[in-house]
């Protein structure tokens, strides 16, 4: 009986370890610049980063704008704004980073590209990264709401008649897809998502196994009362198979109890992008959003590594952007 005590007090303290280094580590927000991935020296883009900097270079040369909103819980959010001087503009592309990243490094020569298409081009420092406010990420639970704020300044500043094409990378992908389950406005007209996964939960499961070597069964009760108590969130309260799969109508309102339901039809586009070298979001993740979705929709599959299909077929990618756009 002892034994079992004792074992039982080490699972439990054991569990509140790992929940702490976890919240601390991955969710919450340190030093100024850990949302810099150039000084990932090994991550999946370190083979690209000279491409990287010079795009970051060309839109620092640029005449962009610094533009804020608020989010739905208060926190002041940023984003950086390329208008387009083309006449025949065509429409808006808001970007949205992935997990401790930014636009200007995730979206590299893409936007370049959009803007030399004739977009506008909204680069988003999602909630808790660059210049935008938060304590915690909440991968995608939250952002997604963010989204759809940043839509609304779209229409706001330039009309509700010209298009919105939302983009996203790797978590950025999961934000625009859980946005996606929310009644978004008439002009957006498709969703380009790029390596994202089906649900933060279960992306928390595969890092719990991958990284640490525990079974996620034993330490994700823990875990998720650890984020629920501290960052706010339930990594379990929604996903992106929920958003693209029919449901009933609910409140829009975070606030208001909104949080688990698709109130959107099946009419915007999709593309998915994925890479089957992906050992971070695993291509299944993809797929699995390819299936639930009954819309409109697109998949192209690339042989690279997590978040860099762009820059290992660059005409592959970019002929399946004007193909979608069109």
């Amino acid at each position: 009986m002892n034994g079992i005590i004792i074992l039982v007090f080490i699972y439990i303290a054991l569990g509140i370890v790992i929940t702490a280094v976890l919240i601390n580590r991955y969710f919450k927000r340190p030093q100024k610049g850990w949302d810099d991935p150039s000084l990932d020296t090994e991550g999946s883009r370190s083979p690209f980063m000279d491409e990287i900097k010079k795009s970051q270079q060309w839109l620092s040369r640029q005449d962009s704008e610094q533009v804020r909103i608020k989010s739905f819980d208060n926190l002041i959010l940023a984003a950086t704004l390329l208008t387009t001087p083309q006449q025949n503009k065509k429409g808006t592309v808001i970007l949205m980073h992935g997990y401790k990243s930014l636009a200007s490094f995730d979206f590299a020569g893409l936007y370049e590209y959009f803007y030399g298409e004739g977009c506008n081009v909204l680069l988003c420092d999602q909630r808790t990264h660059g210049n935008s406010e938060g304590k915690y990420i909440t991968l995608g639970i939250k952002e997604r709401y963010d989204c759809l704020s940043w839509i609304d300044y779209v229409n706001t500043r330039f009309g509700k008649n010209d298009p919105i094409w939302l983009f996203g990378i790797s978590m950025g992908a999961a934000t625009v897809l859980m946005a996606k389950g929310h009644k978004l406005s008439p002009n957006v007209k498709g969703i380009i998502a790029d390596c994202g996964f089906t649900s933060p939960g279960k992306i928390l499961e595969l890092g719990l196994k991958n990284e640490y070597h525990l079974p996620a069964a034993l330490f994700m009760p823990f875990i998720n009362l650890g984020i629920r108590i501290f960052c706010g969130y339930n990594p379990y309260s929604y996903s992106t198979l929920a958003a693209l799969s029919p449901h009933k109508e609910k409140s829009q309102n975070p606030l208001a109890g909104g949080l688990n339901k698709n109130t959107d039809t099946n009419s915007v586009k999709i593309l998915f992008i994925h890479g089957t070298k992906d050992n971070f979001v695993p291509l299944k993740m993809s797929e699995e959003n390819f299936a639930a979705y009954t819309g409109a929709k697109v998949f192209l599959k690339t042989g690279a590594e997590h978040a860099t299909s762009f820059f290992c077929d660059r005409e592959l990618y970019v002929k399946a952007l004007k193909d979608f756009m069109q």
